[in-house]
């Protein structure tokens, strides 16, 4: 048995059993690990170093797993943030892309010289009538 508490390496043993391990949040298994590896130096009994170092690689294993999905759902939210962001701004390209054109269209059908002042108009026609006068000389 091992040289600290013989109770809490018993429970400490049941409640990392195999069946129990995907139950248990990591830092509960990080703390169970480091009792184990530590108690494991006080044991005597070859059987039981045996059992310890195959429940420490469970532990070890179940650790690897649990941080490999932590950082796997942390990059799947950082994936899905950037994914929304080139969305928001793929739908600003779009309007954009066809609110652009239609403006364009419609400005060139302005007819701008009747948004002119009356005064710029009356010239204008004044020297149209100039040009169109026929010249009578021979």
């Amino acid at each position: 048995m091992p040289g600290g508490d013989p109770n809490r390496y018993a429970k400490t043993m049941a409640d990392t059993g195999p069946d129990k391990l995907s139950s248990l949040p990591l830092d509960t298994l990080q703390a169970c690990y480091h009792y184990l590896s530590e108690e494991r130096w006080n044991l005597f009994d070859r059987t039981e170093i045996a059992v310890c170092e195959v429940r420490l690689t469970e532990l070890r294993g179940e650790i690897e797993l649990k941080r490999i999905a932590a950082q796997s759902t942390q990059q799947h939210g950082e994936s899905i943030a950037q994914g929304s962001t080139i969305l928001y701004w793929t739908k600003w390209a779009v309007a954009v892309g066809v609110v652009v054109p239609i403006l364009v269209a419609l400005i060139a059908e302005i007819p701008f010289s009747r948004l002119s002042p009356p005064e710029h108009r009356k010239h204008r026609q004044r020297r149209r009538q100039k040009r169109k006068r026929p010249s009578y000389r021979h």
